[in-house]
């Protein structure tokens, strides 16, 4: 059986119809006005997940046209109002920001792989050599200052030792360059430990060379009770 054919509304119709839509809206608004906003948002998130890709490509071809055709006026108006989408989106949710430009950088990633990979890899390489904060000044008073910070009774393989730790972690990102003077306490003490002389033994230990306890090579007239 054929289904009946929906009944066309006047204008007149439809107008009542947002009407009644915008007054129930202004009174849920008004009664619960944080679940108003949580379910608007819920349901604006759900629209955004169904159709993202579609109106993704409606913004940008939209921008693209718009800006095609502005004057430079326009153009700087539209760019001021880009900055300030930007940080006021980067504000209102940090962590949900940065992983929307993480996504974004991985998708872009993704289809420069598909196209040129060797092409990627070495803008990659590129950017690794060129973004070290250790070849510009920043780098030279950073070597300067964890020079004044590690005590200079210390041998001078030791300090060496130490300030190269420290400036390999700050140039894999490890450390950031504002922490590296902090972080002098910490590798020394991995630096002692990897390289500790004088580490305590135990007399019941076997000795590597003769296979027997350490407290069996000892002379008796040692005084070592």
């Amino acid at each position: 059986m054929a289904s009946k054919p929906k009944a066309e509304i006047t204008a007149e119709q439809q107008e009542a119809r947002l009407e009644t839509q915008r007054r129930y809206r202004a009174r849920k608004r008004q009664e619960d006005p944080e679940t108003f906003y949580a379910k608007n948002q819920a349901v604006a998130a759900r629209y955004w997940e169904r159709h993202r890709e579609r109106l993704n490509t409606y913004y940008r071809e939209r921008e693209r046209e718009r800006r095609a055709f502005a004057t430079p006026e326009q153009l700087l108006e539209l760019s001021a109002k880009a900055k300030e989408r930007y940080h006021r989106n980067k504000d209102a949710d940090p962590e949900g920001f940065l992983q929307h430009q993480n996504e974004r950088q991985r998708l872009a990633r993704s289809v420069k792989m598909a196209k040129d990979p060797e092409q990627v890899h070495a803008a990659e390489r590129r950017r690794d050599r060129g973004s070290s904060p250790l070849k510009d000044a920043t780098g030279r008073k950073l070597y300067a200052d964890l020079r004044r910070a590690v005590p200079t009774t210390w041998a001078r393989q030791d300090r060496d030792e130490v300030i190269g730790m420290v400036l390999m972690a700050v140039s894999d990102g490890t450390v950031r360059v504002k922490d590296a003077v902090g972080a002098i306490k910490r590798y020394t003490t991995q630096n002692n430990r990897d390289y500790d002389t004088f580490k305590s033994v135990s007399l019941d230990a076997l000795h590597p060379e003769t296979g027997k306890a350490w407290i069996d090579n000892l002379d008796s007239e040692t005084p070592h009770f």
